[in-house]
């Protein structure tokens, strides 16, 4: 205690001493709906403090720090706008801005751009520090840990989160991140080359690698960004959580599923449409562990067969993982891995190739597809996302659709509804966004229905109810959705849709009742 009061010479290393493990059981953070844990087996997590309802605020947390992801597009450094006609900052003459109002961005402006002018650089260097947008988050991470003693406490947490140094050392992405980061600003000067600065520069990328989650911008180019609190929610394939970001940055973490006192606050790392494996590989490279929840250990994926290949001996029955032994569950034949990796390689390239705004070559893939992939799969699903978007934007165009397309239209969302409601129950955005796709097939049908004879006044009336309905669900969900965001600017269409609907429901229920008068007189 004397040390670490007193012992001025010696503070870094009393500093470092205090950052030890010293098995606290409890840290506490400012919310009153959860808590920072400390399991011995698991590490760190955050639990519910309290009984939470579905749609209730758990936490809301401003970003520690924000910047561009890897291999970003050129955005101004200071307020992440794209960049329509680049301005350099006249101060340091090197950062890329979208206008000279933000050289007094907090940002940038400050000991980054005071670094940056006293940079002695080439035109190699020039060019790498203008066109390679990888070095700026870990840089003005490395920035605030040096120089920002105001928020000295805050930045020793950024310190403590997982970075996997192990793991990473002399791995791949060890040697990218000192290839694209580290020798770059080395080079220029901008950090030292020795070996404790290199060391904590690979931890710095290490800790935005495992914890940084992705945000969007103004112009919606995706950012990263750290959240103390919200990097300590635990992982799990079907979450509890629903996250929102503002315009602000500011996320609110909310409950998409009752949360009982004492349970982990989960949030899927990965996205909830992706199949088993490719969710593994992901946590296992990304986050460096192997996840073990209810989803991963199912075969089905919980019923969905959202990985499940046809089989081509029997034809019948669908080839399923099973404790990493690939088999037809009809016939029991058995499959090697390196055998469904090409059919799913084979596949991905289809995908990827096909044009995402044709309707006509993206159904007819569909159709292809289907001989070898169950209708879940997850590329089967990600074609089908694509057909409903496509189909929305040609009904909010004002394009004058087909009774089939309509008609197909609705099928999709039928056949894509109930994955999205087993993977990710709940408060969903997605699910949300698809019962709004759904009900407008559902009423330009009834109208052309009704127009050409096929449909009686109550029977157009039922299927306005059942839109009605579907758009009520939607709004629902997507109601907790920032203004400024597409989901958000989608939950403003579906509420004034709903208004115009319902007085469209009032109107038929006129005419049905007034029919009904003219019958019985």
């Amino acid at each position: 205690m004397i040390n670490i009061k007193y012992n001025a010479e010696k503070r870094e290393l009393w500093q470092k001493f205090q950052q030890l493990e010293a098995h606290m059981e409890v840290f506490a953070f400012s919310s009153s709906s959860s808590s920072l844990e400390r399991n011995y087996s698991h590490s760190r997590y955050l639990a519910a403090a309290r009984d939470i309802k579905p749609g209730e605020v758990i936490f809301k947390e401003a970003p520690l720090i924000i910047g561009p992801r890897l291999e970003s597009a050129p955005v101004c450094l200071s307020c992440f706008h794209v960049i329509a006609t680049p301005h350099t900052c006249s101060n340091c003459h090197l950062a890329e801005l979208c206008s000279p109002a933000c050289e007094t961005n907090p940002n940038h402006a400050g000991k980054e751009c005071e670094l940056l002018a006293n940079a002695i650089i080439s035109l190699e260097d020039f060019q790498y520090l203008t066109s390679n947008y990888d070095w700026v988050l870990p840089f003005r991470i490395m920035i605030n840990i040096k120089y920002n003693a105001e928020k000295r406490e805050l930045w020793q947490k950024f310190q403590q989160l997982e970075a996997h140094m192990e793991e990473r050392r002399n791995t791949w992405i060890w040697e990218s991140h000192k290839n694209s980061v580290i020798q770059g600003l080395q080079n220029v000067g901008l950090i030292s080359k020795d070996e404790e600065e290199e060391e904590l520069a690979q931890k710095v990328c290490g800790i935005l690698d495992v914890n940084s989650f992705e945000i969007r911008s103004p112009d919606q180019e995706l950012l990263r960004g750290i959240y103390l609190e919200a990097s300590m929610m635990s992982h799990d394939c079907i979450g509890n959580t629903h996250l929102a970001v503002d315009k602000d940055y500011v996320m609110t973490v909310r409950a998409s599923l009752p949360i009982a006192k004492g349970e982990k606050i989960l949030f899927n790392y990965t996205g909830p449409l992706q199949g088993t494996e490719c969710r593994r590989d992901i946590l296992r490279k990304g986050k460096y562990f192997e996840c073990k929840c209810v989803r991963c250990d199912d075969p089905t994926e919980l019923g969905t067969y959202m990985s499940a290949i046809r089989c081509p001996k029997c034809r019948k029955g669908y080839i399923i993982n099973d404790k990493d032994q690939w088999a037809c569950q009809d016939c029991k034949k058995k499959f090697s891995t390196k055998m469904i990796q090409t059919v799913l390689d084979v596949g991905q390239g289809y995908v990827e190739d096909a044009n995402k705004f044709e309707q006509h070559a993206l159904e007819l893939l569909l159709n292809r597809m289907s001989t070898t992939f169950h209708t879940n799969h997850f590329l089967m699903l990600d074609l089908k996302q694509r057909l409903l978007s496509i189909y929305r934007d040609m009904i909010l165009l004002g394009s004058n659709m087909s009774s089939r397309i309509l008609q197909r239209d609705i099928e999709l969302c039928h056949e894509v509804l109930p994955v999205i409601e087993t993977v990710e129950p709940g408060l969903s955005r997605l699910r949300g966004i698809t019962l709004y796709t759904l009900h407008l097939p559902v009423v330009l049908l009834a109208n052309k229905e009704i127009q050409c004879g096929n449909m009686d006044h109550n029977q157009f009336l039922s299927k306005l109810e059942e839109a009605e309905a579907l758009l009520k669900e939607a709004l629902a969900l997507l109601f907790y959705e920032p203004a400024k965001t597409p989901e958000g600017m989608l939950a403003i269409e579906a509420k004034e849709a709903l208004k115009c609907l319902r007085e469209t429901i009032m109107d038929v229920k006129d005419q049905v009742v007034t029919s009904h008068m003219r019958s019985i007189q």
